[in-house]
């Protein structure tokens, strides 16, 4: 959620793009500043902006996300082997 609304900057985009509500999305965020205990993201009346910590934020999400497309991609040809 946080890649996808950094690069919409709308929750309501996001949440279309992601097939959610938009109260699903907004809820998701919020509840992950509660528990991070940090602003990630600006509300304004133009669209919503990371805020400095949370781009740094997004952008650890962005190589968690590499990481994962990695891995699938390197136990593709080991799961075939198995179904």
């Amino acid at each position: 959620y946080l890649v996808e609304l950094d690069r919409t900057n709308s929750f309501h985009k996001c949440a279309e793009n992601l097939y959610l509500s938009q109260p699903a999305i907004s809820l998701s965020i919020r509840n992950l500043e509660k528990e991070l205990d940090v602003t990630l993201f600006t509300r304004t009346s133009t669209g919503v902006y990371p805020t400095e910590i949370g781009t740094k934020i997004i952008q650890q999400a962005k190589e968690i996300l590499l990481h994962i497309n990695e891995i699938k991609t390197h136990i593709a040809p080991i799961r075939r082997t198995f179904h």
